[in-house]
């Protein structure tokens, strides 16, 4: 099941996240099992650090889109 959103459309079971570093940046629809995944919930913590929990907008990372893509995938580099 899908959900409308006025910014696209959301996935049952997903969240949107935005990974942005350096200028580069690009829209994620993640599934919730992702939450679960040490350098996911490592990514989680960065952005605790770098934009607090008052951040009204999209979930903000802050990590390469590349990178993302990766540690969706299941191979990220070993330093995350």
């Amino acid at each position: 099941r899908k959900f409308l959103r006025s910014s696209g459309e959301m996935k049952e079971g997903h969240f949107a996240v935005m990974a942005s570093l350096d200028g580069n940046s690009k829209r994620f629809m993640v599934p919730l099992s992702c939450l679960s995944k040490p350098a996911f919930v490592r990514l989680l913590d960065e952005a605790e650090e770098e934009y607090g929990f008052s951040h009204r907008n999209i979930l903000t990372v802050p990590c390469d889109p590349t990178e993302l893509e990766r540690i969706l995938a299941g191979d990220w580099r070993k330093d995350y």
